[in-house]
């Protein structure tokens, strides 16, 4: 059996005096865990006004649209991740459930480890530790695999996974994974409900994402990372798939005490 982690985490942090929280009309491929000790900050999505406090934690689905403010400074836990391509999305973008007492006093221990400079390794496995048993108690959020996908598909992912910067061709990932080139286009778009070169387009325009919110790369490095010929040709597909320009999407990270944006 393949060992397996169904969460990447990109991002964890405790922000304090977080004002004025401004950032309209997000649209990221990540997830967003949230949890305010403080009253201050709100969510808009779809019209409706949502306030984050410490009774609630909020989980935000990737590629949900939606704005930040606020009313007053706030102090805020937050996560950006993804979970497993296979885990089926939430009914609500956005879901607000009750906050575990027991989980705020871990999030208390990683404020406390998050300033010293000796304690990533402990931060990431209290992050970690978090985020699993708050996703556990997510209403809405299935943890089932609806179907356990083929096994060729599976190498075919880990082949794509490894090769995001050489994006590799449908003859090359069939040869690959030794399956001849029309059945195995036909077998991954049965099986993922997108062609393969969609999924890796999808997949790459992700992995620039990460890097222009949490790199200092440019966008031609970027670019060459993640297996596009050139920036403008990068930017075409990024802003077709993102609705925004790169260099639009990477000023989303700045508010204004110039810290990374939560």
């Amino acid at each position: 059996m393949d060992n397996h982690i169904p969460l990447r985490i990109h991002c964890r942090c405790f922000a304090e005096k977080v004002h004025p929280w401004i950032q309209n009309r997000l649209f990221t491929p990540y997830w967003r865990f949230y949890w305010n000790p403080t009253r201050g900050g709100f969510l808009r999505c779809d019209g409706e006004e949502m306030e984050l406090d410490r009774d609630h934690f909020a989980v935000i689905a990737g590629y949900t649209r939606f704005d930040t403010f606020a009313r007053a400074p706030f102090e805020q836990f937050y996560i950006h991740f993804n979970p497993d391509d296979k885990l089926p999305a939430p009914a609500r973008k956005i879901t607000l459930f009750p906050a575990d007492p027991v989980l705020i006093a871990r999030i208390g221990r990683f404020r406390e480890a998050f300033s010293r400079p000796d304690a990533a390794i402990e931060c990431d496995l209290l992050a970690h530790a978090i985020l699993c048993e708050a996703l556990l108690q997510m209403p809405g959020f299935s943890l089932r695999i609806p179907k356990q996908p083929d096994a060729r598909i599976e190498k075919a992912l880990r082949y794509l996974e490894i090769h995001l910067s050489d994006a590799p061709g449908n003859l090359e990932i069939a040869a690959a994974i030794g399956m001849n080139r029309n059945h195995f286009i036909r077998l991954f778009t049965a099986e993922m409900k997108e062609s393969p070169q969609l999924y890796s387009r999808r997949k790459r325009v992700e992995r620039a994402c990460e890097l222009l919110h949490f790199s200092d790369r440019s966008i031609d490095q970027i670019a060459e990372a993640t297996g596009f010929r050139d920036r403008y040709y990068f930017t075409r597909v990024f802003s077709a798939m993102l609705r925004i320009p790169p260099g639009t999407f990477r000023k989303l990270r700045a508010h204004s005490n110039g810290e990374l944006a939560p």
